[in-house]
Formats: structure tokens, C-alpha cells, sequence
């Protein structure tokens, strides 16, 4: 075993070396420690997005039944008595109109 120090103490830039490896080792765990945290903050946002997604689409489809409500005919009618003040003719106001068809 104490051949192996010797040996060791013998090569002068090896513990500059091994100080290196150390830093460098050091480095890469902070950045893998770094890069996870990013990690992990890009998917909660993402999962808030997500949800903000699913939010609005539920919010799209209830306006376009609200849309088709308001454009069917029983609301249009309503909504021109009310608004403009339009009422069906009397029976006698009718005029029919046939064309003449030419044989």
C-alpha cells in the first residue's frame, strides 16, 4: 500500500487533475440539478396551459349553442316584435300572388 502513495506522490500534476475531474463533476451535477428545476417549472406551466385549453374550449362550445339558439327562428321572431316592433299582417293584409303558367 505504500507503494501506491509513493507512486502517487511521485506524479506532480496528477492532484491538479484530479481537482479538475472534482470541479468538473461538480459542474455538471449543479447543471443537471439546474436543467431539472426548469424541467419541472416548464410542465406545471404547460399543465396550467393545458387546463386554461380545456377552460376555453368548454367556454367555446357553450357560445356557439348560445349562437345557435339566438339564430333560430322562433328567436328572430321574437326578437323583431320586440326590437323593431314588427307584427304578422292581419289575414285581410294578405295578398296572394299565382303566376300565371303559359302552355
Amino acid at each position: 500500500m505504500k507503494a501506491s502513495r509513493i507512486h502517487m506522490s511521485r506524479m506532480p500534476g496528477m492532484n491538479k487533475w484530479l481537482l479538475i475531474l472534482w470541479v468538473a463533476t461538480v459542474l455538471c451535477a449543479l447543471a443537471v440539478v439546474t436543467v431539472r428545476h426548469q424541467n419541472r417549472l416548464s410542465f406545471m406551466e404547460w399543465r396550467k396551459v393545458e387546463a386554461e385549453k380545456v377552460e376555453l374550449q368548454s367556454e367555446r362550445g357553450r357560445l356557439l349553442l348560445e349562437h345557435a339558439t339566438w339564430a333560430g327562428r322562433r328567436n328572430i321572431v321574437e326578437d323583431a316584435r320586440q326590437r323593431l316592433g314588427m307584427a304578422p299582417p292581419a289575414p285581410d293584409k294578405i295578398i296572394l300572388f299565382i303566376p300565371e303558367i303559359h302552355r
